[in-house]
């Protein structure tokens, strides 16, 4: 019941990323995700180094820092980064 609850949760908060697509690649792709937590200060990606992730913020936030570890930019609850053309041919 939790994981039901999780998914509809995760469909409420980022409907709009899924709005192009059709509902079965939708289902299937929440399904295939699998959930991580990083503490508070946990580099989630390293600066210069290419991915093909995307990452869903459910709670809390993300800085995004320059080379210097300048702070450029700051993502919160609802906000999505990463590899995400590829994903779903927006």
């Amino acid at each position: 019941m939790e994981q039901l609850d999780t998914f509809n949760r995760f469909i409420k908060k980022f409907k709009s990323f899924f709005n192009p697509c059709e509902i079965g690649f939708r289902n299937e792709f929440i399904i295939q995700m699998y959930t991580r937590e990083f503490p508070p200060g946990e580099e989630i990606v390293q600066i210069g180094k290419k991915f093909r992730e995307i990452f869903f913020i459910m709670e809390g936030k993300v800085l995004l820092k320059d080379k210097n570890e300048k702070v450029f930019m700051e993502l919160i609850d609802g906000h999505i980064f990463g590899d995400y053309q590829v994903i779903c041919d927006l």
